[in-house]
């Protein structure tokens, strides 16, 4: 089998599991989960919790014995100093070596445990329309909801823009590393957008921080709805669902937004930040497929 770790929120687990699947899929074994990452959390910045039980995932969750057996993460004395060292995989127990993508990764065989982000399209790419299909989303519950989605399908030209903050913004470590896509940024991304479509742009603008938005974010005169149901906060598939009805995208250096645009149906133009994190030794690292386009 393949066991891949989950962590980290929604978008996190959705290229873990995209990841573990293609793998999978390629050798022709089970995929299995390893939720153990949320039993031991100890952020307090940003709680997490397992979301993927929401789509048709085709995986069952690993239990402690079978997580042993392939990671040998507690009785094998060789798996505890590969972690600790510079080597990055050993037999069955395979740690990302890079953010960017490994191409290693298409020689491993069964039974591995895979531990990392995986963040990058190429890892599944050659199972795109299959990850698809695992990741179909729930049913809207909510009225307004549908009245939003039914807007957002029907405008000439949408703009699903997304604004994060939360931890990017209150937590310095997470601040220094991803930092904060500026208002230049979203700027620039608009202008482009108007420069090459000849309809008026609509603005849905989606964020962990609507009061700041309200208050901050330029709109530049276009039409605009702030996305805001309170129901959504512990349900964010939802607004990622919302996310992938528009047909133009301005995503954030987050891993919610580059999987509402990479969802999305339309054929529109996907526009995103060109340094995915601040720190000066990540310059290259990012997950953002070449057809899409990057700015400052």
């Amino acid at each position: 089998m393949i066991i891949t770790r989950l962590m980290g929120g929604l978008g996190n687990q959705m290229f873990q599991y995209a990841a573990g699947r293609a793998l999978a899929l390629r050798l022709g074994v089970p995929l299995k989960l390893d939720l153990s990452w949320f039993d031991a959390m100890q952020s307090v910045i940003t709680p997490r919790e397992y979301m993927l039980h929401v789509f048709p995932v085709a995986a069952a969750i690993a239990n402690p014995e079978e997580i042993e057996r392939i990671a040998c993460r507690k009785q094998n004395f060789f798996a505890k100093l590969l972690r600790r060292s510079k080597r990055r995989h050993g037999r069955h127990y395979v740690k990302e070596p890079s953010y960017n993508c490994w191409p290693d990764f298409n020689f491993l065989t069964a039974p591995i445990y895979l531990d990392g982000y995986w963040q990058q399209e190429d890892y599944f790419a050659d199972v795109a329309d299959i990850i698809r299909k695992d990741f179909v989303f729930p049913v809207f519950t909510c009225k307004e909801v549908e009245k939003l989605a039914a807007k957002i399908s029907a405008a000439a030209a949408s703009v699903c823009v997304h604004i994060r903050r939360g931890d990017y913004s209150v937590d310095p470590t997470t601040k220094n590393t991803h930092g904060l896509c500026s208002p230049e940024y979203y700027a620039q991304a608009l202008r482009i957008l108007s420069q090459k479509l000849e309809k008026e742009l609509s603005l849905f603008l989606f964020t962990d921080d609507p009061v700041w938005v309200r208050k901050n974010f330029d709109m530049h005169g276009y039409p605009t709805i702030v996305v805001d149901f309170a129901e959504h906060q512990n349900k964010p598939w939802h607004d990622m669902h919302l996310m992938s009805l528009g047909m133009h995208h301005i995503i954030a250096n987050s891993s919610f937004s580059w999987w509402g645009a990479w969802l999305s149906e339309g054929s529109g133009m996907i526009i995103a930040p060109k340094r995915w994190f601040v720190m000066a030794e990540r310059q290259n690292d990012t997950p953002v497929p070449a057809e899409w386009i990057r700015i400052d």
